[in-house]
């Protein structure tokens, strides 16, 4: 059977119709587009000088329709209209008669799933802001912790075995007076040997690399507190 002797047709599930969709169906009667998407614009074009052989049409639960008197001017094909039409969405309005909805095409528009996405997706950031606002305030609480699990996996070194005999710990204001002062009286006269950051750290190795590393081999530590230190 040609297109062009169709009397009846029935489409459904579908979400757009072209302009062109009826072209060469000049003799349809009965046109059935329930239970589809499509909106009201497309239908207008696509029904355009084709309304005039069309006995009847149903467009009932389309989710994009609102109010067929305000879409088309004649509105007497349109069966079940409007006292049978429901809203699809929002949801709010859902089952909603379209002559009681008084809704907006824009507002019949939006899908039923775009205020939970930008939802979740504020939520999601404002997770992501606190968590890293926490780290940053944290980080060197972080880095520690790291560095030190770095430590807890070495190898434990022999507690007989010490390169130096003390670990000088100072702050750099006080660096004068230990060169001065402690190194010639305890390494030139006491023969002991100390471990001086300045001088024993290993270039290019992380400074809490090398603090660790020098206390592991140090049997004692030696503190010079000052106003400067602390």
């Amino acid at each position: 059977m040609a297109l062009t002797t169709l009397q009846g047709l029935a489409i459904y599930s579908i979400t757009y119709i072209s302009g062109d969709a009826f072209q060469d169906m000049s003799r349809i009667e009965v046109l059935d587009l329930r239970y589809n998407t499509v909106h009201v614009k497309d239908l207008q074009k696509s029904l355009n000088g084709f309304q005039n052989t069309v006995r009847s049409i149903d467009v009932s639960n389309n989710k994009y329709f609102r109010n067929l008197t305000e879409d088309f001017e004649d509105t007497s094909k349109f069966i079940k209209s409007p006292e049978s039409y429901q809203c699809g969405y929002p949801l709010n309005l859902k089952s909603t008669l379209l002559i009681d909805a008084n809704i907006s095409e824009e507002t019949c528009r939006i899908s039923p799933y775009v205020f939970p996405i930008i939802f979740g997706l504020s939520l999601v950031s404002i997770v992501f802001i606190v968590v890293l606002s926490i780290a940053y305030r944290l980080r060197w609480s972080i880095r520690y912790c790291l560095h030190m699990l770095r430590y807890k996996r070495r190898k434990p070194i022999d507690e007989t075995i010490y390169v130096y005999d003390a670990f000088v710990l100072y702050c750099e204001d006080d660096s004068p007076w230990v060169r001065n002062n402690i190194i010639p009286r305890i390494e030139d006269e006491a023969k002991l040997k100390l471990c001086i950051h300045e001088r024993d750290f290993i270039p290019g190795e992380y400074i809490v690399d090398n603090i660790v590393t020098s206390l592991e081999r140090s049997r004692k530590v030696i503190m010079v507190l000052s106003n400067s230190f602390v």
